[in-house]
């Protein structure tokens, strides 16, 4: 798996997040807690990355943490943040696979329930908080 270095930038409303080696990205998260804020900026990137990819483009190249600090271009970047976050290069979605789960009656009625809540399929709902638990 890729991970990309991120800058944050902390502020009165919470953390701001770029990464050098993704063109627009940027996340922002109004939370003092910078966990909660990292899980935000690990989801804007899943979603980011997925829309680099369905437009055609590729995931792009992850430099060291030496190599962007060598990047003149960045000197003002790195004096500014507060920190630097490794961030995973997570994709949302592949190829579809059937698989087999083994689950209580009671949790797979609970899935059910709250898949149709949000109007979501069994499978949906289960992928998407997989994805949850993976990036937050």
């Amino acid at each position: 798996m890729a991970y990309y270095i991120a800058l944050i930038f902390g502020d009165a409303g919470g953390y701001g997040f770029t990464i050098p080696d993704v063109p627009g990205f940027t996340a922002h998260a109004e939370t003092e807690d910078l966990e909660k804020a990292a899980a935000v900026a690990r989801r804007v990137l899943t979603d980011h990355l997925a829309a680099l990819i369905d437009h055609g483009g590729e995931l792009p190249r992850a430099r060291t943490l030496k190599q962007l600090k060598a990047d003149r271009g960045l000197k003002e970047d790195f004096a500014e943040a507060d920190a630097v976050m490794l961030l995973p290069a997570l994709l949302p979605a592949g190829r579809t696979k059937r698989v087999n789960v083994t689950l209580d009656e009671n949790t797979l009625n609970l899935i059910d329930r709250s898949a149709a809540d949000r109007k979501l399929t069994r499978s949906a709902f289960i992928a998407e908080a997989a994805r949850q638990m993976a990036t937050g």
